[in-house]
């Protein structure tokens, strides 16, 4: 998946002066992978070969996966809400200004404080066509980051992001391969 515009790194800067500690601007780096988009700070100890090959499943599915991971504070949620709609557009799972989704995109943003575990760190969007009502949405975002904040309490955010996309696999595509196994395995 090449990126669709230059949008997020001309304005990201930007954005980021405004509404943040005042810390200085970390770089962002988008990594290489076949499977993922994924955007990290340049200091961030996150293993992205780790994370691009635990998206491989869900790319082999025919989502759009894309990884975003930051350690800046915001003071403004809304600020927050634009920097993730920043990367939704550059990895092209949503237009500029629109409220449509790819639907069959997923999207994982984690923001790290520097002190300590913000509210609300982690954040998962899912395509349309990825559930059957938004209840069964809100149970597998709501698993999802409950996971993957528990890994931010203990250190160990590539294990969470890793952990997230592969449960997300699993909730998305494991109860019909049990089934099939099950029929199977009985006849």
């Amino acid at each position: 998946m090449k990126p669709k515009s230059a949008l997020f790194f001309l304005l990201f800067p930007l954005l980021s002066l405004g509404a943040t500690s005042g810390n200085p601007v970390q770089a962002q780096t988008q990594v290489p992978c076949p499977y993922a988009e994924i955007y990290v700070e340049y200091d961030l100890p996150i293993e992205t070969d780790a994370i691009c090959q635990s998206a491989q499943p869900l790319a082999a599915e025919g989502l759009s996966v894309a990884v975003f991971v930051t350690r800046r504070t915001y003071f403004i949620v809304r600020s927050w809400d634009l920097e993730k709609a920043f990367v939704k557009h550059d990895v092209g799972l949503q237009r500029w200004n629109e409220q449509d989704f790819a639907p069959n995109g997923l999207f994982l943003a984690v923001r790290l404080d520097q002190l300590e575990v913000p509210d609300n760190p982690v954040s998962l969007t899912l395509g349309e066509s990825l559930y059957k009502s938004s209840a069964e949405a809100d149970r597998i975002i709501e698993v999802i980051t409950q996971d993957v904040e528990a890994s931010l309490r203990d250190d160990a955010l590539t294990d969470g992001i890793v952990s997230a996309l592969g449960k997300t696999h699993r909730f998305l595509y494991g109860p019909d391969i049990v089934l099939i196994l099950s029929i199977v395995l009985t006849a």
